[in-house]
C-alpha cells in the first residue's frame, strides 16, 4: 500500500482548502484510479486538516496518483508537490494507524479521526474500490484504534482551554449547575459554551453586548439563553459558576458591585479566561466564592500535555507491533499462493533434504527463526 497526504503539518489552510472533495467528487477521483491498470484498490480520506489518498498498486502507481489527484482539483502537479508527503508499504500502513489512532492530529489523540477513517474506508467499499490489501490493512487499523481509544488514556486527557473548563464545571459539587458565562458569543465564550453544553445537568445563560442579539441561541445542538451584558450581576446571583471571557480592557466583575448583587447565599465559582484577566482578584477573598484564572489551566493544559505525550510514546510502540502483524498478514496470504507448489516439492524431495537446502540457502538468522518454527510444530505433534 502507498499514501499520499496533504495535511495541516505542510499544507496551509488555503491549499488544504482546495482539496476538500463532495462524496460526488469523491465518488468520480476513486474511479478514475480503479480504471487505471496500476491501481488495484484505493480510499480517499478528506478533513478540515488532511486529505490522503491510500491505494495499492504497483510503484508507477504513486506517480499516476499524483498526476489524477491534482487533475480532479485542475492544478498542475508541480504547483502542489511540495505539499505532498508520500509513504510507501511499511511507512504507509504505520502511517494510516498514527492517523486513525489521532497521533497526527493537531490535537493529540482526538476521537473524531477514528470515525472519519471508518466512513471513507466503507464509501470505498460501498464503490467497490477496494482490494484485499486495503480491506485487510483498514479493518485492523480501525480495531487497533478502537482498543487504543477503550484501553488507553490518550483521549481522556483534555488539553483544550475549552474541555477543561467544562471538565471543571461538571466536578463542581452540585448536581445541577447554572452556568454564566460573559461574553459568550466571542471566539473563547462560544468554544467554552460547546463544551459546556456536552455536559448533562447545566443550564447555560450567556450575555451579549450586540442589541440584536438572539434570546436563545442553540449551541452543539443545546440551548443557551442571551441577556444583555448590563444585567451579568442579576444573573451571577442566580449563577452557581460564573465564566468571563471577553477581550475587554476594563473588568467585567467588581468584588464591590457583586456584593451588593449578591443575595442568595451559595458557593459560587468564578473562572476567569480573559487576558488580562476581567474579573476583580477581590471576588475570590468574598465569602463562598472561589476564583481560578487562566493561569490555572494553561498549567493543567501543560500537565495534561506531558501525560499525553507520554501515553503516545507507548501507543506507538504498540502500533508498530501491529504494523508488523498486519504486514504479516498480507505477506501470508501472498505465500498461501505458492504454498501448494512448495508443499509438492519438499514431498518431492524428502523433509530432510530440504532442510538441508534451506541451511545452504539461508543466513544465519532466518534458518534459526526456521528452526524454532520447526521445533514448535514438533510440540504441537506431542
Amino acid at each position: 500500500m502507498f499514501a499520499i497526504s496533504i495535511n495541516h503539518k505542510t499544507a496551509p489552510l488555503e491549499i488544504r482548502k482546495l482539496f476538500s472533495f463532495t462524496e460526488n467528487e469523491k465518488l468520480r477521483l476513486l474511479k478514475a484510479l480503479i480504471d487505471t491498470e496500476t491501481v488495484q484498490g484505493c480510499v480517499l480520506l478528506s478533513t478540515c486538516n488532511r486529505t490522503e489518498l491510500y491505494f495499492a498498486g504497483n510503484k508507477t502507481a504513486v506517480k499516476k496518483c499524483e498526476i489524477i489527484l491534482a487533475q480532479s482539483k485542475d492544478l498542475e502537479l508541480d504547483s502542489i508537490k511540495k505539499y505532498l508527503n508520500i509513504y510507501t508499504e511499511h511507512s504507509a500502513i504505520s502511517h494510516l494507524l498514527k492517523v486513525v489512532c489521532g497521533m497526527d492530529s493537531m490535537i493529540l489523540g482526538e476521537d473524531e479521526i477514528l470515525g472519519q477513517v471508518k466512513d471513507a474506508f466503507l464509501f470505498a467499499m460501498e464503490n467497490k474500490t477496494t482490494c484485499f490489501e486495503i480491506n485487510t490493512i483498514f479493518k485492523q487499523a480501525i480495531t487497533e484504534a478502537k482498543k487504543v481509544k477503550t484501553e488507553t488514556e490518550i483521549s481522556k486527557t483534555p488539553v483544550s482551554i475549552g474541555t477543561l473548563t467544562a471538565n471543571c464545571i461538571f466536578n463542581f459539587p452540585k448536581e445541577h449547575k447554572n452556568v454564566l458565562i460573559i461574553g459568550i458569543t466571542g471566539k473563547t465564550g462560544t468554544i467554552c459554551a460547546k463544551n459546556i453544553l456536552s455536559k448533562p445537568n447545566i443550564t447555560l445563560t450567556g450575555t451579549s453586548r450586540s442589541h440584536n442579539a438572539a434570546e436563545i441561541v442553540s449551541i452543539a445542538s443545546r440551548e443557551a439563553k442571551i441577556i444583555p451584558y448590563s444585567q451579568r450581576y442579576e444573573a451571577a446571583n442566580e449563577a452557581d459558576i460564573i465564566i468571563s471571557a471577553t477581550s475587554s480592557p476594563h473588568y467585567t466583575i467588581t468584588a464591590n458591585e457583586l456584593r451588593e448583587s449578591l443575595i442568595h447565599s451559595k458557593e459560587r465559582l468564578f473562572i476567569d479566561l480573559a487576558v488580562p484577566p476581567d474579573i476583580d482578584s477581590a471576588v475570590g477573598e468574598m465569602e463562598n466564592c472561589r476564583l481560578i484564572n487562566i493561569d490555572h489551566f494553561k498549567e493543567l493544559s501543560s500537565a495534561n500535555n506531558m501525560a499525553k505525550i507520554e501515553e503516545a510514546d507507548k501507543i506507538k510502540a504498540l502500533l508498530e507491533e501491529k504494523c508488523g502483524e498486519i504486514e504479516k498478514e498480507l505477506y501470508f496470504h501472498e505465500f498461501l499462493k505458492v504454498l501448494p507448489s512448495i508443499s509438492k516439492a519438499v514431498d518431492a524431495m524428502g523433509f530432510e533434504k530440504a532442510v538441508y537446502t534451506l541451511r545452504k540457502n539461508c543466513g544465519k538468522d532466518e534458518f534459526e527463526a526456521f528452526a524454532e518454527v520447526a521445533k514448535t510444530l514438533l510440540k504441537g505433534e506431542e
